[in-house]
């Protein structure tokens, strides 16, 4: 098997209160509350493209036939406990700009369906818990995002994540992972697969091919013949 890690390429956090700020390069998921108030409501978008360079590996071919693929994010803050339920689906515009977009608007001046960003099927949602400690935290089930970014989406694979519970404001959840694409702790994707390339075919060794012998037999003729080579007369050969 062989594997191949992806950094995320461009991303974003949307902030249901703060609905018009731009914030680029950080992922903030999750509820802040206060006093029995909601603050922030924050969602997370990127973008992969696994036919583009990778961190460590290759870039993927429609050949590759993966067998599993895994989302890596590593958190750099927690607020609140730990271990709260969240998912992750696909954006449906392909055309979304982590440089202009907001919870209203997948780029400047066009509006999302539904704010908060539009996501659809397939593939089916993947659930994930959020980490409870700092540092790199694996989230696996992600082979249908990239099997259907490679076969409908020319390797594209953008993501929303969010929170399952969005509605209360009892208490805090929430999370900061390191998202600036600058960086290789940025949320990175790894796809293990296998190549279907075909095999090199070893190279034929001269002279042993049909089609080479008449000549091999001429030149063999040639070498026999030293006094014609010479200019002087060829003995006689002895009779039977």
């Amino acid at each position: 098997m062989l594997q191949s890690t992806f950094l995320v390429r461009s991303t974003e956090y949307i902030d249901a209160f703060h609905p018009t700020a731009v914030n680029t390069n950080a992922w903030n998921l999750g509820t802040i509350s206060a006093g029995g108030s909601k603050l922030n409501l924050d969602r997370c978008l990127g973008a992969f493209d696994v036919f583009g360079a990778a961190l460590a590996g290759r870039p993927l071919v429609l050949s590759d036939v993966i067998s599993d693929a895994e989302l890596i994010l590593n958190c750099g803050a927690i607020l609140g406990p730990g271990g709260w339920a969240a998912s992750i689906e696909r954006i449906t515009r392909a055309d979304w700009d982590a440089a202009s977009g907001d919870w209203n608007n997948y780029k400047a001046g066009s509006l999302w369906t539904t704010a908060g960003g539009d996501v659809t099927t397939p593939p089916a949602a993947v659930s994930f818990t959020s980490p409870s400690a700092l540092g790199d935290a694996t989230i696996g089930g992600m082979l249908a995002f990239v099997t259907d970014a490679i076969a409908s989406r020319g390797g594209k694979v953008l993501l929303r994540l969010r929170a399952n519970d969005e509605s209360t404001s009892a208490g805090t959840k929430w999370a900061g992972y390191r998202a600036d694409p600058s960086l290789t702790v940025a949320p990175r994707l790894r796809v293990t697969y296998v190549s279907a390339d075909p095999s090199p075919i070893a190279r034929p060794i001269a002279g042993t091919l049909a089609g080479d012998r008449a000549a091999t037999i001429a030149r063999a003729d040639q070498a026999a013949l030293p006094e014609q080579a010479a200019g002087r007369p060829a003995r006689a050969t002895r009779p039977p």
